[in-house]
């Protein structure tokens, strides 16, 4: 295996093939980081109690609706 080292961007870091970002972060606690690739995206949210929210593509897949 080799190791590969990330590239620093102004949001996060590009390591291969994904770009992970730190999209936004509130006051109140909240932080929402997306990670992307040709192919697809994911964005999570992270509440201030600690649960998760996930998109795919724009769309909801955690919690399920």
């Amino acid at each position: 295996m080799t190791a590969i080292v990330p590239t620093m961007t102004d949001s996060g870091f590009l390591f291969g093939p994904a770009k992970v970002s730190a999209s936004a972060s509130d006051n109140g606690g909240n932080v929402w980081v997306g990670v992307a690739s040709k192919r697809a995206s994911l964005s999570v949210h992270v509440t201030p109690s600690g649960q998760l929210r996930v998109w795919k593509d724009g769309k909801k897949v955690f919690p399920a609706q």
